[in-house]
């Protein structure tokens, strides 16, 4: 009976071991909390500098688009100088084929 009491009493072995369960609690769930904001420190840096690596890409990406495009219209435009040019040789070759024509015929009236 005598231990009974003793247990009951404030500041007995079961309000002390209770208190330190709670203390062990405590140290656990803040050793815990500590190694989450750890980790969670760790995510962010390393979102950050996928974040950062993705935009270099991006950028990247739209420096190469701009000189392909670059690139298209100056193939356009020199396919459109080529046909131009091939357009004016072809109307010369006329030209000259036209007068040879002429040449000989006028010859051959002589």
């Amino acid at each position: 009976e005598n231990e009974k009491k003793q247990f009951r009493r404030p500041g007995g072995p079961d309000q002390k071991s209770l208190a330190d369960a709670q203390k062990v609690a405590q140290l656990i769930g803040t050793a815990q909390l500590e190694e989450d904001s750890a980790q969670i420190k760790k995510l962010k840096e390393s979102l950050e500098k996928a974040q950062d690596k993705c935009a270099a890409k991006e950028s990247e990406f739209s420096l190469l688009k701009a000189d392909r495009e670059k690139d298209s219209a100056q193939i356009q435009e020199l396919k459109e100088s080529l046909r131009a040019a091939q357009e004016k040789c072809a109307a010369k070759e006329s030209d000259i084929f036209q007068m040879q024509l002429e040449k000989e015929q006028a010859l051959t009236r002589a």
